[in-house]
C-alpha cells in the first residue's frame, strides 16, 4: 500500500494505491494498474487529468464519492487509459450520460466493470450506448439511478457477457427488465439485485427462474409483490442460488 501526495492547482491530494508502482525514467510515465482515489472530496478533474496523463497504463480506477469529478474529467480517462477494465464512480453527482458515453465509445474493448451507483445524472442513455459498444461488459451497478428504467434494462441485457447487475432502487426498472435479462442474458446471469424496485413482481421473477438456472444471488428485499411462490421456483431452478427477501414464510 503506498500513499502518494500530488500537488495539482493549488490543491493537495492523498491517494491510497494498492499494485506495485514504478517510475519509468525514460517515458515519464507511471506504471501503475490499480489506483484507488475514493473519498479525495478535493480531487477535481484537473487533478485527475494530471493523474492520468501519467498513468495511461491503469486497469482499475476508482474514484467513489469525489463530488467534483464531472464529464470533463472522464474524457481524460477515456481518452488516456485506453486498457482500463475497471472503474468506479459511484455517487459522483456531477457524471452524467455523456460522461458515461465517452467511456463506452474510448473503452469499447477493454471496460468489463463499470460502477455508476447514486449518480443520479446518469440513465439510459448510457446504458444504451454500453450495450451497443461494450463488447465485453460484465458488471454493471446503478443502484439508486433514478434515471434508469426498463428502457435502459432492456439495452442492457443484450450484452452478450454480463454477468451481474445491480439496479436495487431504480423505481422504473419492473418485469420488462426481468424477463428481457431472462430471455437475452439466461443461464449467463449470475447476479442480480432489483431490491426496491417495486413494480416488480412474481411474472419478472418466475421468468429469471426458469431461464437464469446458474444464477448465485438474487437480492428482492422491499419487493412487495413478489411471493414466495416465486422464490421457490428460484430455489428449484437455482439450487446454489443465495436469495435475499422480506417474504416471513420462505
Amino acid at each position: 500500500m503506498y500513499v502518494i501526495w500530488l500537488s495539482a492547482a493549488g490543491c493537495t491530494l492523498v491517494t491510497c494505491v494498492s499494485d506495485v508502482m514504478t517510475w519509468s525514467l525514460t517515458d515519464g510515465q507511471c506504471h501503475l494498474s490499480h489506483l484507488d482515489m475514493s473519498n479525495c472530496v478535493r480531487l477535481g478533474d484537473c487533478g485527475l487529468q494530471q493523474i492520468v496523463s501519467c498513468c495511461r497504463r491503469l486497469r482499475c480506477l476508482y474514484v467513489r464519492r469525489c463530488a467534483l469529478i464531472t464529464d470533463g474529467g472522464l474524457q481524460s480517462v477515456a481518452t488516456r487509459c485506453h486498457s482500463l477494465t475497471d472503474i468506479s464512480v459511484s455517487e459522483c453527482r456531477r457524471v452524467t450520460d455523456a460522461g458515461i458515453v465517452l467511456l463506452a465509445v474510448h473503452l469499447a474493448q477493454s471496460l468489463a466493470h463499470l460502477s455508476v451507483a447514486h449518480c443520479p445524472l446518469v440513465g439510459d442513455r448510457a446504458f444504451a450506448r454500453l450495450a451497443e459498444r461494450c463488447c465485453r461488459l460484465r458488471y454493471v451497478n446503478a443502484r439508486g439511478c433514478d434515471r434508469v428504467s426498463d428502457a435502459g434494462v432492456m439495452s442492457l441485457a443484450t450484452s452478450q457477457r454480463l454477468r451481474a447487475l445491480d439496479v436495487s432502487d431504480c423505481v422504473g426498472v419492473g418485469d420488462t427488465s426481468l424477463q428481457a435479462l431472462a430471455h437475452r442474458c439466461g443461464a449467463k446471469l449470475r447476479r442480480l439485485s432489483v431490491r426496491g424496485c417495486t413494480s416488480v413482481s412474481d411474472h419478472g421473477v418466475l421468468a429469471i427462474a426458469l431461464n437464469c438456472t446458474r444464477l448465485r444471488q438474487l437480492n428482492v428485499q422491499d419487493c412487495p409483490l413478489v411471493s414466495t411462490s416465486a422464490l421457490m421456483a428460484v430455489r428449484e431452478h437455482s439450487q446454489n442460488c443465495v436469495i435475499e427477501h422480506n417474504c416471513l414464510n420462505f
